[in-house]
């Protein structure tokens, strides 16, 4: 009788542990999960911020560059001909055409 118990609590026993055990595990790999999801998100959100940074400092150096290049042609239109005669020559040549017929009004 008494074998009969320490056999049916040691059964018990291993089956707790092996409960406890299963159950860290899953615990484990949850939060190994949610600290990988963490980090990507915090990669991204300094990936963004990186993005919107230099799209700023794109934006603040076209808008120098007009506001420069008006008052340079504004001055001069010698240049600014040859600058719509060279822009010109440089959108055809991306066309890739062997024949272009331009229309001007």
């Amino acid at each position: 009788m008494d074998t009969d118990f320490t056999v049916q609590s040691e059964k018990m026993i291993q089956a707790e542990k092996k409960r406890l055990n299963d159950q860290m595990l899953k615990d484990l790999q949850i939060a190994e999960r949610d600290l990988k999801i963490e980090k990507s998100k915090n990669q991204n959100k300094e990936r963004i911020h990186r993005m919107r940074r230099t799209n700023e400092l794109v934006e603040s150096l076209q808008a120098e560059a007009g506001v420069q290049m008006a008052q340079r042609l504004a001055n001069n239109e010698g240049e600014y001909s040859e600058l719509l005669k060279n822009l010109l020559v440089q959108g055809l040549i991306k066309l890739i055409e062997p024949k272009v017929t331009l229309r001007c009004r």
